[in-house]
This record gives C-alpha cells, structure tokens and sequence, in this order.
C-alpha cells in the first residue's frame, strides 16, 4: 500500500506519459478509491504505466477496472512440473 508521497510519484511518473492527465487529478483518485490504495506500490505504478501507455485508455480512472494491468508480473502458471530441476535457477 503505498503511502501519498508514494501516490504522489506514481501520478508524476503517469502524468509524464499522459500530460493531459493532471498529477493531481490522479493522486486524488488513487487516495479516494480504496481499492487502488489497496494496491502495493509496485502493482499500482505498474498499472499505472499500462494504462498510460494504451492508446485506447481515455482517462485514469480506468485503473479501477480489472484488465491485463493488474496481471503484470503475476507468473503465466504456477505448475511447477514445467521447471527442469537439472537447470540452475537465476
């Protein structure tokens, strides 16, 4: 969960992609919508970035839709009979 100097980074970092979208505008939504807030800091910053960098999101508010965004990171499988124990892990 990030703390507001944290919203505050993630809206710098968002309106540096979208300057049509106001760092104010998306700090206030971030600390209104409890569900964003939820959010760890890296899973919101890299929402975030995705929606800002779709051409097809409108507004940041989009952010509070479920969508490929909130999937970043999150391993395709956890079946864990794909990995080859006789490969060394990074």
């Amino acid at each position: 969960m990030p703390d507001r100097p944290g919203i505050e980074r993630i809206a710098a970092a968002t309106h540096a992609y979208r300057p049509d979208w106001p760092p104010g505008s998306i700090v206030a939504l971030i600390a209104r919508d409890p569900s964003l807030r939820a959010k760890t800091y890296q899973d919101l910053a890299d929402a975030m970035t995705h929606i800002a960098t779709d051409p097809a999101t409108q507004t940041p508010a989009r952010a509070r839709e479920a969508g490929p965004w909130w999937r970043i990171g999150t391993p395709v499988s956890s079946d864990k009979s794909q990995l080859d124990p006789r490969r060394p892990r990074c």
